[in-house]
């Protein structure tokens, strides 16, 4: 697994939203190398020698290197477990907890002592047919490589909850890439 460094840092290079020094992203100099780049992603990917935190990491490359660029710098989270959002109703801030935490939405802080009595709303997995095509799509590279742990979280992720601050039932994925100024790509 030699190569699967460089082409993470290809896809964060792709991914980034640091355009320090240009105008625009330069799709024309990137899209020679996706191709190939893709196709070792793949090979890593059909190995069976990752673990789940590298398999997260090749998913978040190969959503950048198809263009899905928010998810290519920030599907990552899925290894620590918590997304930061805002409720679409209400504007209130969110942490999204997707993993070994459990799912869960709260609206504050729920790591320590002293938080322990922050009301947590549970996330429901989105049913199979209503995943947006992105969704989908990631969710049917983890049950083909046998990864059915980070199924599970990406059918979290794309979930629904209620906000602890309004009570109104939300979509967790908008309201994370919503509160970033993204659309989701």
């Amino acid at each position: 697994m030699e190569r699967l460094s460089p082409l993470m840092l290809v896809g964060a290079i792709i991914a980034s939203d640091d355009l320090v020094g240009v105008d625009q992203r330069p799709t024309d100099m990137i899209q020679a190398v996706i191709p190939d780049a893709e196709a070792l992603m793949e090979d890593c990917l059909a190995s069976g020698e990752l673990d789940q935190e590298a398999f997260i990491y090749c998913l978040q490359t190969l959503c950048a290197l198809a263009g899905h660029l928010f998810w290519g710098r920030n599907l990552s989270y899925l290894f620590s477990g918590e997304f930061s959002g805002n409720c679409s109703a209400c504007g209130h801030s969110l942490y999204f907890v997707v993993g070994a935490y459990g799912f869960f939405c709260v609206g504050e802080e729920w790591i320590g002592p002293r938080k322990r009595t922050s009301t947590q709303n549970p996330i429901f997995p989105s049913p199979l047919q209503h995943l947006s095509p992105v969704a989908a799509w990631l969710h049917q590279k983890a049950v083909a490589h046998d990864q059915l742990e980070v199924a599970k979280q990406i059918l979290h992720l794309f979930g629904t909850t209620k906000c602890p601050e309004c009570n109104i039932m939300l979509e967790v994925s908008p309201a994370i890439t919503q509160a970033s100024g993204s659309s989701g790509d």
